[in-house]
């Protein structure tokens, strides 16, 4: 799991509501997000299932998307700060 302090948070969110990061959300939805992850090459499908991974992270994480199905999750599960 990636952990992100408030400081990182706080540089995504201020990213994401520029004019350019708007463009930037949606390069990383339309390259890493909406595309699936499956490849024959297994290295290859864990490549691009970090990338995709990361991208959630940044979009999600900045409240920009929302955040996907979280039912079943600890409350460790969901703490975006650093242990």
């Amino acid at each position: 799991m990636i952990h992100l302090t408030e400081e990182e948070m706080e540089a995504i969110i201020h990213l994401f509501r520029s004019p350019a990061g708007t463009r930037v959300k949606e390069i990383l939805e339309y390259k890493f997000m909406n595309r699936l992850s499956f490849s024959s090459d297994s290295h290859r499908t864990a490549f691009m299932e970090g990338q995709r991974s990361l991208a959630l992270v940044f979009c999600a994480g900045a409240n920009v998307v929302p955040v996907l199905d979280v039912e079943g999750l600890d409350k460790d599960d969901l703490d975006n700060t650093a242990d």
